[in-house]
């Protein structure tokens, strides 16, 4: 998997449509070292500017994490608070694959929610009123 080779919204949104039908047909296993490299460099599937790459890759980040299990932990410092931000998002599938994609964190680290808590504590400071209240 060569995700990050092309920079631009498309390939990003291409690449992201191809991972989440290697991930719907399970051809991608956990103990495959393609997932460790993917989740290493996915942050910046999550800060790009274009809505429709954003809710992709927070769809594709839900199966990972469930694909992977509390190996997700390792990839937290990362990807969790930029999930966090983007429930503030304007648009409104876009908060919603927050919601889902932070949800299946805490599913993948059911006997480390020490871990979770620590990172979610910033959405009592987070910028948008509809994520603190």
């Amino acid at each position: 998997f060569r995700l990050l080779q092309n920079k631009g919204t498309k390939s990003h949104f291409k690449a992201l449509q191809r991972l989440d039908r290697v991930l719907d047909e399970g051809i991608l296993k956990a103990n495959d070292p393609d997932v460790n490299a993917i989740l290493a460099d996915y942050s910046m599937f999550l800060k790009s500017r274009n809505a429709k790459v954003v809710q992709l890759s927070l769809g594709c980040l839900c199966n990972l994490s469930i694909l992977v299990g509390e190996s997700i932990s390792a990839f937290l410092p990362t990807i969790l608070p930029l999930a966090i931000e983007r429930l503030g998002d304007v648009k409104q599938p876009v908060r919603s694959g927050a919601e889902m994609a932070i949800l299946s964190f805490m599913d993948a680290l059911d006997s480390s929610q020490d871990i979770l808590e620590s990172f979610i504590r910033p959405l009592a400071n987070h910028k948008s009123p509809l994520v603190r209240g």
